[in-house]
C-alpha cells in the first residue's frame, strides 16, 4: 500500500481548477477591526421607534373590520406579544422571547375596527437610561480587516 501526503491529495483534487493551489497551512484567519466611533450622536429611540421595530410581529394577522369591542381582542403568542382576535389567537404560535419593543405595549384593544396595541407614554425605566445609546447588550459595529 502506498501512502499519499495530504498536500498531494489537495493538489490532485483541485486539478483543472482555475486558481493556483498552494501548499499553505490553511486559510489566513480573517481579522475583525472595530470601526472608529463617528462624530455623530448615537441614534436615540422612543416608544414609537421601538414599536415600529416589531410592529409586524405584534399586530399580525390583521383583517379589515375584525372587531367591534375590546372583548373581541386578546393577547396571544409565546410572550403574549401579539394583539389579535379571539378566533385568530387559537391558530397562532410564536417563540417565547422578550424583546425591548415588547416593553412599550400596554393594552390590546379594538381601535378603528382592528385589534391593536395601545402604547405606554414613556419608555420603561430600564430602557430610559439607554435611550440616547443603543439598547443594552448591543455590540459595536465592526468590519473585516483589509487584506492589503
Amino acid at each position: 500500500m502506498r501512502w499519499i501526503p495530504v498536500s498531494a491529495l489537495c493538489l490532485m483534487s483541485c486539478a483543472g481548477c482555475e486558481r493556483p493551489v498552494t501548499e499553505a497551512a490553511g486559510p489566513a484567519a480573517e481579522q475583525v477591526v472595530p470601526i472608529a466611533p463617528s462624530e455623530e450622536p448615537a441614534p436615540s429611540f422612543t416608544v414609537a421607534s421601538l414599536y415600529a421595530d416589531c410592529r409586524d410581529r405584534v399586530e399580525k394577522p390583521e383583517e379589515p373590520q375584525e372587531c367591534t369591542s375590546d372583548e373581541e381582542c386578546v393577547r396571544a403568542g409565546g410572550s403574549l406579544e401579539i394583539c389579535t382576535t379571539v378566533i385568530s389567537s387559537k391558530d397562532l404560535i410564536s417563540t417565547a422571547e422578550l424583546r425591548p419593543c415588547f416593553r412599550v405595549l400596554e393594552a390590546c384593544t379594538c381601535q378603528d375596527a382592528q385589534c391593536t396595541w395601545t402604547l405606554t407614554e414613556t419608555l420603561p425605566p430600564e430602557l430610559e437610561a439607554h435611550k440616547e445609546n443603543r439598547l443594552p447588550g448591543s455590540l459595536p459595529l465592526t468590519k473585516p480587516a483589509s487584506r492589503e
